[in-house]
């Protein structure tokens, strides 16, 4: 019985040593795109929320890049700039999204969610002012909850 838990212990020690170094190893930067999401709320009402930046991670072993969307488009993997787009709507009864970028209109497949496909995370983390407290503050949004992603100010955006 002690072989067991011991056994045990290193490979829970083992699992969380390599999630801490996943973690470690994956980079964070805020993206000074500004703009506004379409979201559906716990009642199922849609909601308009603005943002003044959002969180992109980059992980060595995905391909994706920072401040790029990550899109197949006819069958090809495709990382569109944040910077060129200016609309991203989800088809909601499929893995479809529209692309309005500056050198045209795309339909594309993701892989997962418009958060995911942003970020690399189930979420987008974002700053935004909250008209109450008239303070900016960091919040979440699940990826599956997205419906819309509007830039309006990708100018300050260097990725």
């Amino acid at each position: 019985m002690k072989r067991v838990s011991a056994t045990t212990l290193l490979l829970l020690a083992g699992l969380c040593f390599l999630f801490v170094q996943s973690a470690v190893a994956a980079d964070k930067e805020w993206i000074n795109a500004k703009g506004y999401v379409l979201y559906q709320d716990e009642r199922g009402d849609m909601v308009r929320k603005t943002f003044s930046a959002y969180r992109d991670v980059y992980f060595p072993d995905k391909p994706k890049k920072l401040g790029h969307f990550i899109c197949d488009h006819e069958r090809i993997l495709n990382q569109i700039p944040v910077r060129e787009i200016t609309d991203i709507r989800k088809d909601p009864l499929s893995k479809s999204v529209w692309i309005k970028a500056n050198c045209g209109e795309y339909h594309a497949v993701i892989d997962q969610d418009l958060a995911y496909a942003l970020t690399n995370m189930k979420h987008i983390e974002m700053r935004y002012f909250n008209e109450i407290t008239r303070q900016e503050e960091v919040g979440f949004i699940l990826g599956i909850d997205l419906h819309e992603i509007h830039f309006t100010d990708t100018t300050h955006v260097t990725f």
